[in-house]
């Protein structure tokens, strides 16, 4: 997240306050992280903190949206949003890109101290992790699901719990490996690519009415209609 108002030198400041919280908050968790320490190392003052994010839990919430920012780059480098109609075209973009983030060792980190943060009394840095992380980026898969030219291809009207599976397709046993055992995937950029299409063939014959599975419901229907 970029300020159009700040200066140069002000926006350096802030990408740096930005990578240096991100090295902490993983490191110590989020009830841990002092702020000071932070402002020790990117030079400033408290009040910097305080002007730019409001406190720290404004901090974490542009740690987070940074690494969804990203995302949304690389997704919008690759579809027209707005054009885009063809669904296996746009599942193949977006997970390439889902891929990216989401087994990126930085998010994994996140996800490991997310988990861990689950159990302490002061819930804030998960549902702001989810809320911004995952929501968004969910949200922004059903929102393509929901376009009015893919109008009933779905088996399920829970566009959000397809949006859920596709996702755990393209990064599971994946993220499970890198949590638990520090495992990333050494692919090529080809096998990535083919584990995305072995996903998206996946998902399209699970999810998605065929052109005949389409022909037989509504044949079926008129049927049981006439009858």
């Amino acid at each position: 997240m970029e300020y159009a108002n700040l200066s140069p030198k002000m926006q350096a400041r802030y990408n740096k306050i930005i990578e240096v919280a991100a090295v902490e908050f993983i490191s110590n968790g989020y009830g841990r992280t002092n702020v000071s320490k932070i402002i020790s190392v990117c030079g400033g003052s408290l009040s910097t903190i305080y002007a730019l994010f409001g406190n720290k839990e404004g901090l974490f919430r542009h740690v987070i949206a940074r690494g969804v920012e990203k995302f949304e780059e690389e997704i919008r480098a690759k579809i027209d949003i707005e054009a885009e109609t063809d669904l296996r075209s746009f599942l193949t973009k977006f997970g390439e890109a889902y891929l990216n983030l989401c087994l990126n060792e930085r998010i994994i980190k996140f996800k490991k101290l997310m988990i861990s943060e689950t159990f302490e009394e002061d819930k804030k840095s998960v549902e702001i992790f989810f809320e911004i992380g995952g929501r968004l980026i969910l949200g922004f898969l059903e929102r393509f699901f929901g376009k009015k030219e893919l109008e009933g291809r779905f088996k399920s009207k829970r566009l959000d719990i397809l949006a859920v599976r596709f996702c755990m397709l393209l990064e599971e046993p994946h993220t499970r490996f890198a949590l638990v055992n520090g495992i990333f995937p050494s692919w090529s950029e080809e096998e990535k690519s083919a584990w995305v299409e072995d996903c998206v063939e996946f998902f399209m014959h699970g999810a998605v009415y065929s052109e005949s599975t389409e022909q037989r419901v509504e044949i079926e229907e008129v049927n049981f209609a006439i009858l």
